[in-house]
């Protein structure tokens, strides 16, 4: 959508104003974009309240992310947040057919990235460190399946675009040169400043025309990294690589860009400001989404408290489905308290998923007890679970509503699996179709919320589908033996000690086994 410009010529005449003055920033303001309706709201940052989705070409969502500082990317406060914007993702996609274009920017040099090269014995050059946190970067978001974004951004591959994004805003009135030829961006001649956030106002720095205004470029210093620029050597600041990257993979209008809570300020605060000046627009972003922050013991996660948990450490305990189901079982906007017992929950309830599409599947199968099973209150339930979730993925995409109504479902179609018929000389009318229905809808739920269940690693064929039949023969024949021996007048102690033996051992490698009357059934587990 085409915006106005009218407010540009305000901004310019306030050029020639006196700098030392700080204006104080328009009242907040957001205009709803005109275009494709998608039924979903969202949370508005700028507005302080849900509004409606609208994105401006016809089922196609632009999305930008704050990719990592690589050197900085390695801990789980930063996995949350991927992981947070790759279930939205998800959900857009797989809940509302619409095409996302997610672009990812990466810093690849910055002031830390720049000390640790120097200081370090292992990386030959700050080109070399940031390459091998880069890489490390990805392969840890593979293994946390986080979908790759279409374009990954360097900033070091867009040095020229940087350049030429600041010497436009310069032309325009919005930079200056400051005396060590650095090149700062002009917040007092741009009023809507304290859009996202209202700066602190109590700021003071006199080397700049106002304590708000913030480096697009910085000005080589001796031994650094630099590159040429028509101000001098130097390289870019922070907030510009994101605008320009941005800009040129997507347009002078984006549908969403995202980042954790503390990139709101001043990052996304900085990057909305210079964009609009460039873009000559008064809405850069029509959606900004902000995912809490991860704590640890009641506090932030970082490393500067020198209380971070890094990914490799977190696979080394729990796998990536556990973490996952953490974010989803709270909203993408809250804090996410980390902690031995917010993951045991997590544990336990993915479990619970993996023991249910278990128990279907044996149902089906014609392994499972024979059980009276209400087909009308289980269909009924799956229709109103089916209604809920939707609208509640539509209520700012609101995961843990989804998580309690599959619990729901799950309790109601365990509570009619469970529901044994008494007596060998009862017949079962088997409701295989039922019960089939139910397990395959909430392991698709969770799988296009990013949850790969258990049994999917063990599909027929292949090898998988050997260790699968080496297991059913297995449980098969120990059930004969446990059978046995619970039919003999004097139970064998021995045999039955073996069979719990068998089954502890296989418990051990991630293989449930389940005892009935006369059956046993089992179930693949994730550790």
């Amino acid at each position: 959508m085409k915006l106005t410009s009218r407010p540009m010529r305000n901004w310019r005449r306030l050029f020639h104003q006196d700098h030392q003055e700080i204006k104080q920033p328009l009242k907040p303001a957001w205009t709803q974009p005109v275009g494709y309706e998608t039924g979903i709201s969202i949370y508005n940052p700028i507005m302080k309240k849900k509004v409606p989705l609208i994105l401006k070409n016809h089922n196609t969502a632009t999305w930008y992310t704050c990719g990592p500082t690589v050197y900085d990317s390695a801990h789980i406060g930063h996995a949350c947040s991927y992981i947070r914007f790759d279930i939205i993702r998800r959900i857009l996609s797989n809940f509302f057919s619409i095409s996302v274009l997610p672009v990812m920017g990466i810093t690849d040099i910055d002031d830390k990235i720049i000390q640790r090269s120097q200081g370090s014995s292992k990386f030959t050059s700050w080109r070399h460190l940031s390459n091998h946190y880069e890489q490390e970067f990805l392969s840890e978001m593979h293994q946390l399946n986080v979908l790759p974004p279409y374009l990954h951004c360097r900033v070091t591959d867009y040095i020229p675009e940087i350049i030429n994004f600041i010497s436009i805003l310069m032309s325009k009135g919005f930079a200056y040169k400051s005396t060590d030829n650095s090149i700062y961006f002009n917040t007092s001649n741009y009023p809507a400043y304290g859009k996202l956030r209202r700066p602190d106002e109590n700021m003071t720095s006199p080397s700049k025309f106002s304590p708000w205004d913030f480096a697009l470029w910085k000005s080589a210093k001796p031994n650094e990294p630099f590159w040429d620029s028509p101000w001098g050597p130097g390289r870019p600041g922070w907030h510009i690589e994101c605008s320009a990257m941005a800009s040129i993979t997507l347009g002078n209008n984006i549908d969403i860009h995202s980042g954790g809570l503390d990139l709101m300020f001043p990052h996304h605060e900085n990057e909305e400001a210079q964009s609009c000046c460039h873009h000559e627009t008064g809405q850069w972003v029509n959606y900004w989404l902000h995912s809490g922050l991860l704590h640890l013991e009641d506090t932030k996660m970082s490393k500067s408290l020198q209380n971070t948990i890094t990914i490799k450490e977190l696979l080394e305990k729990f796998t990536a489905d556990q973490f996952r189901l953490l974010c989803l079982c709270t909203h993408y906007r809250s804090t996410i308290e980390f902690s031995q017992e917010t993951m045991s929950k997590a544990v336990t309830f993915l479990k619970k998923f993996q023991y249910f599409q278990s128990d279907c599947r044996n149902y089906v199968a014609g392994r499972f007890p024979a059980a009276t099973v209400d087909t009308s209150t289980i269909y009924g339930k799956l229709r109103q679970v089916e209604k809920n979730i939707l609208e509640a993925l539509k209520n700012d995409f609101g995961t843990p509503q989804v998580m309690d109504e599959l619990n729901e479902l799950v309790g109601v179609v365990n509570k009619g699996l469970n529901n044994r018929i008494q007596g060998s000389e009862c017949t079962e009318v088997r409701e295989a179709p039922c019960i089939a229905t139910a397990g395959i809808y909430v392991e698709r739920v969770l799988k296009d919320l990013g949850i790969c269940m258990g049994e999917e690693s063990l599909q027929a064929g292949g090898s998988d589908g050997k260790f699968r039949r080496v297991v059913d023969d297995l449980v098969k024949f120990r059930t004969i033996v446990r059978n046995r021996a619970l039919a003999m007048n004097v139970k064998d102690k021995e045999l039955l000690g073996a069979c719990d033996d068998v089954r502890n051992n296989l418990a051990n490698s991630g293989i449930k086994v389940k005892d009935y009357k006369d059956t046993a059934t089992w179930t693949f587990v994730k550790e």
